[in-house]
């Protein structure tokens, strides 16, 4: 837990520590941002943590809300982004309400590999890795079928 979180006291290397009935750090920048945090923890941690019914939040007024970046190796398994609904909730979710929006759009913009290159790649463990609902469903789902069952999936995408 960090420092602040609740019936924690401060530790002596915390540098702020604050608690009020309402906000209590405010952070606020007319050129960039308003808090930052950074971890060097080679074990865990997290630059920017955040607890409670809304973990972290964001509203982009001119570009994104929540971005996410990763420097990772891939074989680590590293993303921009991670969604884990654990035994309760979906991994990640996406609402669009304005016309020609997509509620999750998927771009793969490299140039080079083994010539997979998906938007967005579904896997189920007991159904099927991608549903879709609508006039169309699932658009090219033969050639997802096809590749099911001559085993490319297998060859690719098991860990």
């Amino acid at each position: 837990m960090s420092a602040g979180a609740a019936g924690q006291q401060p530790r002596r290397r915390d540098p702020v520590f604050s608690k009020a009935q309402g906000t209590p750090i405010i952070g606020e920048s007319m050129t960039w941002h308003g808090v930052f945090g950074t971890t060097t923890s080679t074990t865990g941690g997290h630059g920017v943590a955040g607890e409670g019914p809304v973990g972290v939040s964001g509203i982009g007024r001119s570009w994104i809300g929540v971005y996410g970046e990763a420097h990772a190796p891939p074989e680590v398994g590293s993303a921009g982004v991670w969604g884990d609904g654990k035994q309760t909730g979906d991994g990640v979710k996406g609402v669009a309400n304005a016309p020609g929006k997509a509620a999750v759009c998927g771009f793969h913009e490299g140039t080079a590999g083994d010539g997979m290159f998906w938007g967005v790649f579904g896997q189920s463990k007991q159904g099927r890795g991608v549903h879709g609902q609508g006039k169309v469903g699932v658009a090219g789902a033969d050639r997802i079928e096809s590749c099911f069952s001559n085993g490319c999936f297998d060859t690719w995408f098991r860990h």
